[in-house]
């Protein structure tokens, strides 16, 4: 991983570290937040997946108490989902401008087809 990555995956872990420390709505934004702007980077959707598993890992692995450590699991999901909700919005998106060219080619394929 890069200089840039390596200070990614720290900005991700502060953000992540915030909301399980009880910042609720404002860390659910940042999280959205990270994610937008790892799209402006060209951040793929698994270099922020990675990202994400490696900050949960090291926050797992310094938390002593088992329950603490499941807790911190659930509500890091949650702080992912957020994340990667700009991923879905343009992942849609994308697939909504390809439906109309889809149906045309499966439609002038089906007219091909009956001139046979």
């Amino acid at each position: 991983m890069g200089d840039s990555t390596v200070l990614s995956v720290g900005t991700y872990r502060a953000a992540l570290l915030d909301y399980l420390a009880g910042s609720g709505e404002a860390g659910l934004a940042c999280a959205y937040e990270i994610g937008r702007q790892r799209i402006d980077e060209g951040c793929s959707l698994l270099q922020l997946l990675r990202m994400h598993q490696e900050a949960v890992n090291a926050i797992l692995a310094s938390t002593g108490a088992e329950d603490e450590r499941l807790r911190q699991l659930k509500a890091s999901g949650d702080f992912l989902m957020e994340a990667l909700s700009t991923f879905e919005v343009l992942s849609r998106g994308y697939l909504a401008l390809l439906e109309p060219r889809y149906e045309t080619s499966r439609s002038s394929g089906r007219r091909g087809l009956s001139h046979h």
